[in-house]
């Protein structure tokens, strides 16, 4: 996702707050405790469960990753620790081989954790979850006849084995704050899918799309580190990457952000991505003529 960045500096260190596209709101309480407020009433509800997934992730899963402790949790806000660490593109900017591995260490951590579920979802009702998404999207979409075709596809498929986890719900870089060695996972999201699935489509996002990079313009550097992430990440999750379910969260996972696009730029970089896309082009070639 974009974010609007707020530069702090705390004994000497630069520190990212960000605002995320929902527009909840961050405020600094003291130099320990950063207050994080929904916009609106009707958003209550979706910040009580992403405290939830905070809390559960810091109660129940067993990873290298870190989150911050929420201290206090009220209607319309909680407060929680704060971390003063570095933002993806300032840790990337200078990271050696070694915290790359070690990153990578933690990530393969915790999505070993998840594969332990043993729950799967009916193929009935993830068709159902996928086809509500779409249909949601569709009016404010300049890709209608593309979700007509995907909903199409979906009612073609059967997706099966696909597994019911905890996620993180918007598991991208720009979602991860580095300090001391740390890595401390931010921003959990309500998800109309809970599958680790949906959180390696948004490392795709940013690794193998670099998203976050194309919008904001990153250097060779990371570009190389990027890279190297995802080639490795790609390599242990093939089977996951390659399943057909996968590659329809993928396509959702755009279409889900395009609502949110006010520069054009960012709005160029997505439409290239998505028509690129392999669902994309197949619809190109063969229905797209025979959709209305």
């Amino acid at each position: 996702m974009i974010h609007n960045t707020v530069n702090l500096m705390k004994d000497g260190t630069k520190t990212d707050i960000k605002i995320g596209l929902s527009g909840c709101k961050l405020k600094m309480i003291d130099d320990k405790i950063i207050r994080k407020s929904s916009p609106t009433k009707s958003f209550n509800h979706r910040l009580n469960i992403q405290i939830n997934k905070q809390l559960s992730f810091n109660n129940i899963i067993q990873s290298d990753f870190n989150t911050p402790q929420i201290y206090n949790n009220n209607v319309g806000y909680f407060d929680m620790e704060y971390i003063p660490g570095e933002s993806y593109y300032n840790f990337f900017n200078k990271c050696s081989k070694q915290d790359l591995d070690k990153l990578l260490i933690k990530i393969k951590s915790y999505f070993s954790e998840l594969q332990t579920y043993k729950k799967i979802y009916s193929p009935n009702i993830l068709k159902n979850k996928l086809n509500s998404k779409l249909n949601s999207l569709y009016d404010n979409s300049n890709y209608k006849s593309f979700i007509k075709y995907i909903i199409k596809d979906i009612k073609n498929n059967e997706f099966t084995n696909i597994p019911k986890t905890f996620c993180h719900g918007d598991l991208s870089l720009t979602n991860i704050i580095f300090y001391k060695n740390r890595a401390y996972l931010i921003d959990f999201l309500d998800s109309y899918i809970d599958s680790f699935i949906v959180d390696l489509v948004k490392l795709q996002q940013d690794l193998h799309f670099k998203w976050a990079l194309n919008v904001h313009n990153g250097n060779l550097r990371i570009h190389q580190s990027f890279n190297y992430l995802w080639d490795n990440i790609y390599k242990e999750y093939k089977e996951y990457y390659d399943l057909e379910f996968t590659k329809i969260i993928n396509i959702l996972n755009w279409l889900r952000i395009e609502p949110y696009l006010k520069d054009n730029k960012h709005k160029e970089v997505l439409k290239s991505i998505i028509t690129n896309l392999e669902h994309y082009e197949k619809f190109n070639s063969t229905y797209s003529r025979k959709i209305k």
